[in-house]
């Protein structure tokens, strides 16, 4: 996935694909990598970028809040993601586990259910008895929980209101106000070679069991709806043109 280009606005749009593994560019020196970003699926603002520090915090991944995130700079090769941090906070920043997301607290709570050990290994596993209704319990705490993973929605599943029309691929990122502004809908076999955009205010739910999500367009609306090309950037026109083909009014208006 290429990155997408500045708008002529001002207003940056990046592919959150073309971030990950991007260096993490400390006001003191580079340190790690960018590794995932999670969202509110309510608000749609960006809540976190994941982070890996490396060195002998190899294996563990830390949190930094959007307050410290500075615009992504370069090309997919060779860029660099910026924090306000020096190398030392980065490292004593809080760890993944401590605001997972959805996907990572149901892995976590099923390892516990099961008496079996996490892949990360940070879930101490009980000698008690697992409890049925504590589990469900659990499960239904994590399910009010609305921070996902730009990662972990990969390749859900997308439905319109009468049918299933692909898959997600990317999301795109409003990098002036840290917002998912755009899911990149992969038609697969429904139309091959295709990909379309849906703005993140017509989804209308998130099923992390099932990894599927469903929006609020018809099947033949997304089917006539302007083609999206990674290779072009996302700007004014084209977002005036997506959007007064499915007749909604223009967010920055």
């Amino acid at each position: 996935m290429k990155e997408l280009k500045e708008a002529p606005t001002g207003q940056v749009f990046r592919s959150a694909d073309s971030l990950m593994s991007y260096p993490i560019q400390c006001v003191d020196g580079e340190l790690g990598t960018a590794k995932d970003l999670l969202f509110d699926d309510e608000s749609w603002r960006i809540q976190y970028l994941v982070a890996r520090p490396g060195g002998w915090f190899t294996n563990r991944k830390v949190l930094v809040s959007p307050a410290h995130l500075v615009k992504p700079v370069g090309p997919p090769e060779g860029g660099s993601f910026p924090v306000v941090l020096t190398k030392e906070q980065l490292k004593k920043s809080p760890l993944l586990e401590s605001d997972a997301p959805v996907s990572r607290r149901h892995e976590a709570e099923f390892a516990r259910f099961h008496q079996i050990a996490p892949y990360w290994g940070a879930v101490p596993i009980s000698q008690d008895r697992a409890d049925v209704s504590d589990h469900e319990s659990k499960i239904k705490e994590i399910e009010e929980c609305h921070v996902r993973s730009c990662d972990a929605i990969m390749d859900y599943v997308v439905s319109a209101t009468d049918g299933e029309i692909g898959s997600i691929s990317d999301v795109i990122i409003d990098v002036s106000t840290w917002k998912v502004r755009h899911l990149v809908i992969d038609t697969g076999k429904w139309l091959p070679g295709r990909k379309v955009l849906v703005d993140t205010e017509w989804i209308k739910e998130f099923c992390t069991e099932n990894r599927t999500v469903k929006v609020t367009l018809a099947k033949d609306q997304v089917k006539d709806s302007p083609t999206f090309d990674p290779d072009r950037p996302v700007n004014r026109s084209y977002e005036a043109t997506l959007y007064d083909y499915y007749g909604k009014p223009h967010y920055w208006e």
